[in-house]
């Protein structure tokens, strides 16, 4: 099993926030201006109100018509639709709607993909200080869409973004620091992103902080803490945290000792193909640790993880075959399993192997 868990950090590997925080705003004043409408006319709905609104010039009426087509509340979903009153909305400078409407043509949904168009709205929403368009348009210089990478601008960006606590922003500054892209690696800055980020719930950034107090990159080593975040971000449904947090319960770091609880998260990891939980699961399945014994449910994680690579789950599985636990007895299988695991560098299963041709040669 694994002592030192890696940290899930990808590189700039982002998608780009279509509306974040603006939208859930808009929808709010949908509801307190449906509520209005009720008041006045039981027969009106959202949609019917902010059209008319919208029809007359209003832009956040008519940027709010196109959160409704884009989301498909309110109204039926139609990006084409949402990008019309989007682009009505941002031609009267409204910075959501720029923003919107930028990662509409970043996306190329409604519209023909345009990374210039994007960038544009992007910077017009931004120079607002609209945070997701400040990240949007950070992300554009970072990566070299619609402009030549840049990864000053990108951090500058990045840095306002964060500033006003936009989550995406502050994650992905927290990457850059730790891997050194486009700024002088500091695990310590790229641990307070990290952190901000998880705070809001972003989950790969709640494992990455538990995987720092892990390893005691940029932080004072300290397992419960990381059992903690780890925690948070396997109830999200990272594999990868939940493998680890499964390990710690396995051996007791940082939490109390439980077999079941690491059954628990190897078997929601393993489920979505984690191959070392599929691994540890089956060995907990063959030992009946956590669980009733049971050979059958071994060999089958063991499979799924022995075709992923995990040499000791194809010796195990091997092992199974040999001596008929939970599979028909099967040398010639058994062969096979060692033999994978064998080509993988298993010195025991290739020690096998040797003596069964010394067998079948003297035979």
């Amino acid at each position: 099993m694994k002592t030192q868990p890696k940290l899930i950090v990808p590189i700039l590997a982002v998608i780009l926030l279509l509306f974040g925080c603006s939208t859930q705003s808009t929808l709010s004043f949908l509801q307190s201006s449906g509520s209005r409408n009720n008041q006045t006319d039981n027969a009106k709905t959202p949609y019917d109100v902010f059209l008319r609104e919208a029809e007359q010039g209003n832009a956040p009426a008519q940027y709010s018509i196109g959160v409704m087509y884009a989301t498909g509340k309110g109204a039926e979903q139609n990006d084409k639709e949402a990008a019309r009153w989007y682009r009505k909305s941002a031609d009267q400078n409204n910075p959501d709607a720029q923003n919107s409407l930028g990662s509409l043509y970043c996306n190329g949904q409604g519209v023909r993909q345009d990374y210039d168009e994007a960038l544009k709205l992007y910077r017009l929403s931004a120079e607002q200080k609209n945070p997701h368009a400040q990240y949007n348009l950070g992300v554009m210089y970072a990566k070299g869409q619609g402009t030549p990478k840049n990864y000053t601008e990108a951090i500058n960006w990045l840095c306002l973004a964060a500033e006003q606590r936009e989550g995406q922003a502050q994650y992905i500054l927290g990457s850059m620091y730790y891997n050194g892209t486009g700024v002088k690696k500091d695990y310590k800055i790229a641990f307070r992103w990290f952190t901000l980020a998880a705070e809001k719930g972003i989950a790969h950034a709640q494992y990455n902080v538990g995987s720092m107090y892990y390893s005691g990159e940029g932080v004072r080593q300290n397992y419960k803490m990381a059992a903690k975040w780890y925690h948070m971000s396997a109830e999200q449904g990272i594999a990868e945290a939940q493998y680890n947090i499964g390990v710690m319960y396995n051996r007791g770091i940082g939490v109390g000792h439980s077999y079941s609880d690491s059954l628990k998260w190897y078997r929601l990891s393993a489920k979505q193909g984690h191959p070392q939980a599929q691994y540890n699961l089956g060995l907990l399945y063959e030992k009946g640790q956590g669980v009733e014994q049971d050979y059958k449910e071994a060999a089958k994680w063991y499979r799924l993880a022995g075709v992923q690579g995990v040499t000791q789950a194809a010796y195990n599985l091997g092992l199974l075959y040999a001596n008929g636990h939970g599979v028909a007895h099967d040398e010639r299988e058994a062969a096979v399993w060692y033999g994978l695991a064998a080509k993988q560098g298993h010195t025991q299963a290739q020690h096998d192997l040797a003596l069964r041709s010394e067998k079948e040669q003297g035979s």
